[in-house]
């Protein structure tokens, strides 16, 4: 939900760099949400 809600916004699409250092910084929340 809050993933979803963060790729919705304009700068992750811009900026490739702070998706992937989300991603690293919510490895946990990731993981279960992949589940």
């Amino acid at each position: 939900m809050y993933l979803l809600f963060e790729l919705k916004t304009p700068t992750l699409t811009i900026s490739p760099y702070l998706l992937g250092n989300h991603l690293v910084q919510n490895q946990g929340t990731v993981a279960e949400m992949a589940r």
